[in-house]
């Protein structure tokens, strides 16, 4: 099958890696939605709504999501 003038890129391995990474955990993808939606976005705005779960979240948010999604690049955390 010949290229008839249509490109198509796969990202490289690293890169497709760090994206599945990034969106591999449930709370990181319903985050990132949420920031595209509220941008800026104060965590605990985040979680207020969560109920029982909301002490387990947070603590994951602060120490786990907000940190691998910052130190990736897709996020800019204020961890003050």
């Amino acid at each position: 099958m010949g290229n008839k003038g249509g490109h198509a890129c796969v990202a490289g391995s690293g890169e497709f890696d760090s994206i599945t990474d990034a969106l591999g955990h449930q709370e990181r993808r319903r985050l990132l939605v949420e920031l595209y939606d509220n941008d800026p976005l104060d965590y605990r705005e985040f979680v207020g709504d969560m109920g029982e779960r909301r002490t387990d979240t947070e603590l994951q948010l602060v120490h786990m999501h907000l940190p691998k999604l910052d130190d990736m690049g897709y996020i800019a955390w204020n961890r003050d």
